[in-house]
């Protein structure tokens, strides 16, 4: 209150009120931009730097650490590209580095990411914590060395020079690392989680997370389905030359259709690094991409509280099939798969929320039990029907 009464003038007003904001936003820390990025030529789609977001966690947390790789897509031709340097999954200009004018840019430090642990009970809370930014548009594959139309696919290179600098900040001498992602931020887990790990010889336990990114190729029932995430992969690997930051146990076996090695689904056989895999079986971003009638209309059903009709629940639920169909068997691999009609949890108002559990047993207390404690989990919503995790309510045609 008494920022507010001190405020007189319109601009001052202004600034107040932003104070205001700023001071119930509990999250909020700085961009860092790596010193050696100029000079290896790591640069976002746009040309300027890439950047990321360093917390030092407590005393005696000082040598565990969360990464996690922000998402936001891809970009597949020139024109996408263009259009993301206008905004922060293309440039860092446009990232938020005014602490009193947060905008639609932002990034929130949600769920995980959270230092509150009213907000996140994990034991987590208190690790040095990274937030790897997504400017390339490739998830950090692209490696092509000169601009194309002032646009630079240069996403190897911000991986390396990021994963650089943080060990030199003392992600060298870590005895625990937990590398987690979202979206297309997870696919970046998968194709990068053997190669993080091989950087850290020493450490005692380093395990990955994948958070709503195991898009799966559909090869059946309908070739649109087919065409959504294998064409996007397919353009995005030629137009970012991504082939050479795909696995080599991947791209070995698919030597005609590299691209095919952005599905995780085909990393999984060839991964050594324990692997977490939290999905919704009716991930909304999946279901848009490769079904999109279908998404449309389980919004309406969920917004509007009505019933699919029942072509459109027959469809999806053979989709939610193929997803369960494609998860690896491996005892090192944890999966936990709810039915919620969302995208991403770890990051978002969803973590450890009662409504996304799955058996009785939250997502941040199965990831726990997985990584500090080596326990298989292998939870899967074993019902058919799409969630509502906002009212806990389920929907069938």
């Amino acid at each position: 209150m008494a920022i507010a009464q001190n405020c007189h003038q319109w601009l001052t007003l202004l600034v107040c009120a932003a104070l205001l904001v700023l001071q119930t936003k509990a999250n909020f820390y700085p961009l860092i931009f790596p010193e050696k990025a100029k000079a290896m030529g790591a640069v976002c789609l746009d040309g300027s730097p890439p950047a990321y977001h360093f917390v030092e966690g407590t005393v005696e947390n000082k040598d565990n650490w969360l990464i996690y790789m922000e998402g936001g897509a891809w970009c597949e031709s020139i024109e996408e590209c263009k259009l993301r340097t206008l905004e922060h999954k293309g440039s860092s200009k446009h990232m938020m580095m005014n602490p009193f004018f947060p905008g639609d840019y932002d990034f929130g430090f949600y769920g995980i990411l959270n230092r509150d642990p009213a907000y996140n009970p994990s034991e987590f809370v208190n690790w040095n914590l990274v937030v790897i930014r997504y400017c390339d548009g490739s998830s950090f594959t692209g490696d092509v060395e000169e601009p194309v139309d002032n646009l630079y696919f240069r996403g190897k290179r911000i991986f390396n020079v990021i994963t650089d600098e943080l060990l030199n900040k003392g992600l060298k001498n870590a005895k625990q690392v937990f590398l987690t992602g979202g979206s297309a931020g997870a696919v970046s887990v998968a194709l990068h989680c053997d190669r993080f790990r091989k950087l850290l010889p020493n450490t005692r336990r380093f395990k990955c997370l994948m958070d709503g990114g195991y898009f799966i190729h559909v090869k059946k029932d309908n070739p649109k389905q087919v065409e959504g995430f294998e064409l996007t992969f397919k353009n995005v690997v030629s137009l970012h030359n991504s082939t050479g930051m795909l696995p080599q146990t991947c791209t070995q076996k698919m030597k005609d259709k590299p691209y095919l090695c952005m599905f995780p689904q085909y990393l999984m056989d060839g991964m050594k690094t324990p692997m977490f895999i939290l999905m919704s079986s009716y991930d909304k971003h999946q279901i848009n991409i490769s079904m999109h009638e279908s998404f449309v209309a389980a919004n309406r059903t969920i917004r509007e509280h009505v019933q699919l009709a029942t072509p459109i629940y027959e469809g999806l639920k053979g989709f939610r099939l193929q997803l369960l169909d494609a998860l690896p068997n491996k005892p090192s691999v944890g999966i936990f798969i709810n039915n919620c009609f969302f995208h991403t949890e770890i990051a978002t108002g969803y973590w450890a929320n009662p409504n996304s559990q799955v058996n009785n047993v939250l997502d941040s207390k199965a990831i726990s039990d997985w990584y500090f404690y080596g326990k298989e989990v292998n939870l899967i919503d074993k019902s058919e029907f799409i969630k509502d995790c906002y009212t806990n309510g389920y929907y069938s045609s």
